[in-house]
């Protein structure tokens, strides 16, 4: 680590946090005092970062920037690059000694995992003190909790290096009697491999490596929103959403936690390697929104539908026990059931089809699946997005469905506050319609009920929009609802109608 960065994370963030250390979840980190809402309880700076992994696009190496011509490419390597001007050109020197060992091909897929690894490897004669601090974590290589998966993965990466770059390597080594680097055993790529894989983080094109933020554990209810500066070198700033009392973890989100329990932990799983046992993973009915639900088919001769939940969710293969009849389901079928629905939503939806259409498919979604369904709920957001006249009162209703699902797994607005905002705004375009249609000069009493509903999404959407600016850049979606109320506020006006919006 930079001495910058420690004395900026010790001088400043010391008082707010300590780290902490269980055997099978390793280091973390808890509140060392009371933290408020908005508080800042880190800020820190990456220890290395690099292009994200992609098969869909060409990033370049130096500022992970997208490259539109494939043949833009480093002419020692040939890994994709900007130009030979690249602001960021001196982060790929080192590691284009050996990535030219191994000429690319056209059509080749750059691997930009294996590239960070290299480059990780590299510190320790580039970087010295960053590589102190990489090496020094935990690879939980030998926790009891690694999946036989992750260790495949890992022992793979590690094969596939040693023999496309350390091999020429060391014999390019041996010719020039110049070590490029002093350590790249076995046992060290698939510690650095294991590091990488459990702790980095992404941020647009971009995946990057935090000494301290990377200790925050994952909770599909988390207490604190990071926010990552990309004019600012990609300093990563984190931040409590909650109260959170001493002795609390600090928590974030690695997940999507609109999706489903089994989802969610199947992500974690592949993408971490960890296992979540937070409140709402506990819970079958997922603080009662029912986002997993299966609707019970019963047996040919008693149609049942009642709804099938996981009995006990965090097992790695529940039974979907049904809450009318006896009938059980084992996990891998429901799974590879809600896989495939996955799959037909993906479909249905990439076709861009009608209204209508999207409503029938969703009708019949729901013969299978809870109306409240994470799977249900994505068509419904669909349908919401659509400009369909004449369609304002099923499109409220939908809305306020997602709201009231939203507000119980993100009650902090950690993570789904811009999805909120944008429920709102529909809601209230919704809304409005209705007004104009309805009203009658001669009976504005009438309308006054929904007046005020619309002055209260305008002031709910505001103090969501004023909160998120705290954390990102949201001036543009503020701008628009205040542009929402200026349109209220002079057609009130021009009715002769007085409301108070403070």
């Amino acid at each position: 680590m930079d001495e910058k960065v420690e004395e900026k994370s010790s001088e400043d963030n010391c008082k707010a946090y300590e780290i902490g250390c269980i055997k099978d979840l390793g280091k973390f980190l808890i509140a060392k005092k009371k933290i408020e809402a908005g508080d800042v309880i880190l800020v820190d700076s990456p220890v290395i970062s690099g292009p994200k992994c992609t098969k869909d696009e060409y990033i370049c190496v130096g500022c992970c920037k997208t490259i539109d011509d494939e043949d833009q490419r480093c002419l020692a390597c040939g890994w994709p690059l900007c130009s030979a001007d690249c602001p960021s050109l001196t982060v790929h020197s080192a590691e284009c000694q050996i990535l030219k060992l191994c000429p690319t091909k056209a059509g080749d897929y750059f691997s930009n995992d294996i590239l960070m690894i290299l480059r990780c490897l590299l510190l320790q004669t580039t970087q010295k003190d960053k590589w102190g601090v990489i090496i020094s974590w935990d690879d939980h290589l030998q926790d009891k909790n690694t999946s036989k998966d992750f260790l495949k993965k890992i022992q793979e990466k590690c094969t596939f290096i040693e023999e496309i770059y350390i091999k020429p390597l060391k014999a390019q080594e041996k010719i020039s009697g110049k070590p490029l680097l002093p350590r790249a055993s076995k046992d060290v790529i698939q510690k650095v491999c294991a590091i990488l894989h459990k702790n980095l983080m992404e941020c647009d094109n971009r995946q990057i490596l935090y000494p301290l933020a990377s200790l925050l554990e994952h909770n599909c209810l988390p207490n604190c929103l990071e926010f990552i500066q990309e004019k600012n070198n990609y300093n990563i700033i984190v931040k409590a959403v909650t109260t959170i009392s001493k002795g609390d973890h600090i928590t974030l989100s690695y997940t999507n936690i609109l999706c489903g329990t089994q989802e969610r932990r199947r992500h974690l799983k592949e993408l971490k390697d960890i296992c979540c046992f937070c409140q709402r993973c506990k819970d079958p009915t997922e603080f009662n929104t029912f986002l997993s639900a299966m609707i019970c088919f019963g047996t040919e001769e008693d149609a049942c539908k009642g709804v099938q939940l996981p009995q006990n969710p965090i097992e790695e293969n529940p039974k979907w026990i049904c809450n009318k009849c006896d009938i059980k389901l084992p996990n891998k079928d429901v799974l590879k059931f809600v896989h495939h629905l996955n799959k037909e939503v993906s479909k249905e939806l990439k076709k861009n089809p009608s209204y209508d259409e999207v409503n029938e498919f969703m009708g019949k979604l729901q013969l299978f699946l809870h109306e409240s369904h994470y799977l249900v709920n994505k068509v419904k957001y669909q349908l919401i997005q659509c400009q369909e006249n004449g369609r304002e009162d099923e499109q409220l209703k939908w809305c306020q469905e997602l709201l009231d699902i939203v507000r119980k797994i993100d009650p902090y607005k950690a993570r789904l506050g811009l999805y909120i905002s944008t429920l709102l705004t529909k809601q209230f375009e919704s809304k409005r319609e209705l007004l104009l249609q309805s009203f009658s000069p001669d009976q504005k009493e009438n309308s006054l009920t929904l007046i005020k509903e619309l002055r209260n999404i305008l002031t709910e959407n505001k103090d969501l929009l004023t909160f998120l600016c705290k954390f990102n850049d949201e001036e543009s979606l503020l701008k628009k609802n205040s542009e929402h109320e200026v349109i209220l506020r002079e057609w009130l006006m021009e009715q002769s109608i007085l409301i108070d919006f403070n």
